[in-house]
């Protein structure tokens, strides 16, 4: 047996710890792409 293979229960550990974090990850790129937008507004608005 490999030694590199990772047991099936790692694996599982493993998906729940990043699940999580790559949940996280979309949600603040959500709110960064929401802020760019509200910047961009702001600065056309500024240079009327």
């Amino acid at each position: 047996m490999n030694e590199n293979i990772l047991s099936r229960g790692e694996v599982n550990y493993l998906k729940s710890s990043i699940e999580p974090l790559t949940h996280r990850l979309n949600e603040y790129s959500v709110y960064l792409n929401k802020l760019r937008r509200i910047d961009l507004v702001y600065n056309l608005s500024q240079k009327r």
